[in-house]
């Protein structure tokens, strides 16, 4: 025992020994350190600056000047992540640090547009979430408020956008912010018009405050004014190169409404590539079509749409200026023409501006077209749609599924970006380790030029599941879900393989053993 006490003593020395000349490192005066630092990104030389200011962090860990300043190089460089976690560093050892909280917040909204052109709001809710919680406290807190609401409306979801917006109104009531949001309670007049120029005078790279004007210019029936304003809107989008597909939507409906009808197909064939797993995109590019005199890209703008979304679909066509009133079960909705929308099989009436009404029942792969003419309506033409799902050369269904960290996955997300492999297996299956092994191949071999998804199909055997999962760590993502979930891309079983193109197109299923599954399978995910 005393031998081998005497031994642990003598490691311990040797490592005091080894590390001394560490610990007893001479720490460099800050000032001539930081000057040093501050010299190197004067000169743009942003490595360098990188490298002095973590030195002066590590050496003065208890500086909240010298975290911020490393997170400002970081910035410069473009790594938000690691900028944001020194700036909240530097926060955390002076809450009275105001230019690192402006920092964070530069560097914070910055990396939300990213994630949002990656399609990774999740993500993005997350980080902003945090923030939100994290500085309640801070005087500029309606900032991220601000980006919080900002997100929503890139997502898709303009009500929860414009929530958020109004605590931010709350926060600061000078703001451009504020301005809107009082906008969006007046009725639209001079006055009200003065706010929203005055907002985006303000912040002119804001693209949400013109969606909101516009969407009410559309309500009041000022089709060229909602159409200038949405267009403005788009343009700054296009130019901070980030997605807001929900303005896309509303710019082609206004484009319709004043007959530039091929300029309506134009902005939803781009916003189909941003979100790829809307059906609603489809939906109005069915009539965009019909409209620019392209029957049969309407019939595929229809069928892509039923993929998507596998519930009736009605168009109204026509005069603009009479809009037609739809009713079913779930509620109403006032539809502008030319428009298209998905609607839930069942009983469903329209009634036109002049009082006609047209009930009928509409089944659940149906889709109807009416034209409303002079405030009357006429049933145009009907046909029944017939689901691909899953067969070669369809539209890739819009998977979500919790990944083994608990995180949820969003095929969506990836689509359009590279070709995607997806293995659906059964830890019960006798070659499971060979499917994943394998499809870890793939990854290795072809690395970020493809995305390789397991989906475990038996939800009973899921901690057995597990343990390989952890051993076979090479795939892009790890997932649960089950035999339906596989069925939604036309598979039934597991030991099923399905690739996607970098259309989002189902371009190759297979099931079998591994081997087979796998077959010639790297060259192939080359040629795509």
């Amino acid at each position: 025992m005393r031998t081998s006490l005497f031994r642990s003593l003598i490691g311990i020395v040797l490592i005091l020994l080894c590390i001394g000349p560490v610990l007893g490192q001479k720490r460099p005066a800050f000032q001539p350190l930081l000057q040093r630092a501050e010299e190197a990104l004067a000169e743009k030389d942003l490595d360098k600056a990188v490298i002095l200011y973590e030195k002066l962090a590590n050496f003065y860990p208890e500086s909240s000047l010298a975290h911020n300043r490393l997170g400002y190089a970081h910035y410069l460089k473009g790594n938000d992540p690691r900028a944001i976690y020194s700036f909240r560093k530097a926060l955390s050892l002076s809450r009275t640090n105001d230019e690192a909280l402006h920092n964070l917040l530069l560097a914070s909204g910055r990396q939300a547009d990213e994630l949002a052109r990656q399609n990774a709001f999740a993500e993005a809710e997350r980080e902003l979430s945090d923030l939100i919680a994290s500085y309640s406290w801070h005087p500029q807190h309606a900032v991220l408020l601000y980006y919080r609401g900002r997100m929503e409306f890139l997502r898709g979801k303009p009500d929860d956008g414009l929530a958020w917006w109004k605590e931010a109104a709350e926060q600061a009531p000078s703001s451009s912010v504020a301005k809107v949001v009082a906008a969006q309670s007046r009725p639209l007049n001079e006055e009200t018009l003065k706010l929203y120029t005055q907002a985006s005078e303000k912040v002119k790279t804001e693209p949400g405050f013109d969606f909101l004007l516009g969407r009410r210019q559309l309500q009041a029936k000022q089709y060229e004014a909602a159409y200038q304003s949405l267009r403005k809107g788009l343009e700054k989008s296009r130019a901070a190169n980030i997605p807001f597909p929900m303005l896309s939507l509303e710019v082609a409906q206004a484009a319709l409404a004043t007959a530039r009808y091929q300029e309506a197909v134009e902005v939803l064939e781009e916003a189909k590539k941003q979100r790829p797993d809307w059906a609603s995109i489809r939906c109005l590019l069915w009539p965009a079509y019909i409209m620019a005199g392209q029957p049969a890209a309407a019939d595929q703008a229809l069928q892509e749409a039923y993929e998507l979304d596998p519930r009736g679909k009605l168009a109204v066509l026509g005069n603009i200026d009479k809009p037609v009133r739809l009713r079913t079960d779930n509620g109403s909705l006032l539809l502008l023409p030319p428009t298209g929308v998905s609607v839930p099989p069942g009983k469903v009436s329209l009634t036109s501006a002049d009082g006609t009404k047209e009930a009928f029942t509409l089944a659940k792969d149906q889709a109807v077209v009416f034209r409303s003419n002079d405030g009357g309506l006429k049933r145009e033409s009907s046909a029944t749609m017939v689901s691909n799902a899953g067969e070669a050369g369809q539209l890739a269904p819009p998977l979500v599924a919790k990944d083994r960290r608990g995180r949820f996955y969003r095929l969506a997300e990836n689509l359009l970006k590279k070709p995607i492999v997806i293995v659906f297996w059964n830890v019960a299956d006798s070659d499971a380790k060979s499917q994943l092994t394998s499809l870890g191949a793939i990854k290795a071999h072809l690395g970020e030029g493809v995305e390789t998804v397991a989906i475990h199909t038996d939800p009973s055997t899921q901690k057995e599941a597990h343990q390989l999962y952890l051993s076979m760590p090479g795939t892009t993502a790890q997932l649960w879900g089950d035999l339906d979930m596989a069925g939604q891309f036309g598979v039934t079983s597991s030991s099923s393989l399905v690739v996607i193109d970098r259309n989002g197109r189902i371009c190759l299923t297979r099931t079998g053993p591994a081997e087979e599954l796998f077959r010639e399978m790297n060259e192939y995910v080359e040629t795509l």
